[in-house]
């Protein structure tokens, strides 16, 4: 019955999930044959080096985008950096993003020692297993790999870390539904501060919020980080502040005096429907881009127009709720 299975159907999944754990690590192994064990440094001839051209043609069979498919090539070759690990793996004892989560943690390490860490894990793995215990998750893997790296080389986790902390950035994925993901790669410890004050925050907040306020703690951190990042106060930023972030809008003159109703651009984001662009340029100056009849942009003049209140006024009017996602 769904929802309520006898025990060969879970076997069976689990079956299942051993057979993709199977499948990957040979996968993983076809991708270091094609890219190599190694990142491989290409002179064009041309005054240019591309790391790792390969990537542009497995990304074409993968049906991937080349930026994925270097991911996929960095992901096998620290899986066949830490060779041991793989027999666990194709027998099904540890999850494909299990053992990338110990083979990110070991990347950076000196191959001998990677090797018998790997070997310890893969033991210990085996062991957990025997005992009738789960299989480990990424974070418990993770967790593991940087414990084994604590006992037998800490100078090597102070320096994985140093390295990973020059890779620090932030990302904005859109999810297609009028939100975004806003990720930010930071030091472990100065992320885990942002979040907990992040909290304390929001807590202290529903602490003190009416009835009628029903937010879940996550929507509230969601607020507050927003809030806190558009204003200088601390309070979300309203239409023409002067610390309000720049969003740049494309709309056709029609779309933005009400004339036509063809979708806006935001860049970063795609497409937005009239109103959103209309609402949004009228917090915003202007500037003219000139096109010919297939939509190419053929001139872009450097000067800029602020609209004139009477006319922000109209358009905000018009458009009396703003259902841009956040405002």
């Amino acid at each position: 019955v769904s929802g309520l299975p006898c025990a060969c159907q879970l076997v069976l999944a689990a079956a299942w999930s051993a057979c993709v754990s199977w499948v990957q690590h040979h996968a993983g192994s076809a991708v270091v044959m094609v890219a190599g064990t190694g990142p491989l440094d290409y002179d064009t001839g041309y005054g240019a080096t591309v790391t790792d051209p390969v990537r542009e043609e497995l990304a074409g069979v993968l049906r991937i985008s080349p930026r994925s498919a270097g991911t996929r090539i960095a992901a096998a070759r620290r899986r066949a950096h830490c060779g041991p690990l793989t027999e666990v793996l194709v027998a099904g004892l540890l999850s494909a993003p299990a053992c990338d989560a110990i083979c990110e943690v070991l990347g950076e390490v000196a191959d001998p020692l990677a090797q018998q860490i790997a070997v310890k894990l893969s033991a210990q793995i085996s062991h957990l297993r025997g005992c009738g215990h789960r299989g480990w998750t990424p974070s418990q893997a993770r967790q593991a790999a940087r414990a084994a790296l604590c006992r037998h080389c800490p100078d090597a986790l102070v320096s994985l870390q140093r390295n990973a902390q020059e890779a620090r950035r932030v990302e904005l994925r859109p999810v297609g539904d009028g939100t975004s993901w806003l990720a930010a790669l930071l030091p472990e410890i100065d992320a885990l501060r942002i979040y907990r004050r992040l909290t304390a925050q929001a807590m202290a907040q529903a602490a003190d919020a009416p009835p009628a306020d029903h937010r879940l703690l996550g929507q509230r951190r969601a607020d507050l980080l927003r809030d806190q990042l558009l204003s200088a106060t601390g309070h979300h930023a309203p239409p023409g502040a002067t610390d309000a972030v720049e969003v740049r809008v494309v709309a056709g003159v029609e779309t933005l005096l009400g004339l036509a109703e063809d979708p806006g651009y935001i860049e970063g984001l795609g497409s937005v429907p009239a109103d959103i662009a209309r609402a949004l340029a009228a917090e915003g100056s202007w500037q003219a881009w000139l096109t010919d009849v297939t939509g190419q942009v053929t001139s872009a003049p450097p000067q800029r127009y602020r609209p004139a209140a009477s006319l922000a006024r109209a358009i905000i009017a018009r458009e009396a709720t703003c259902r841009f996602p956040g405002c």
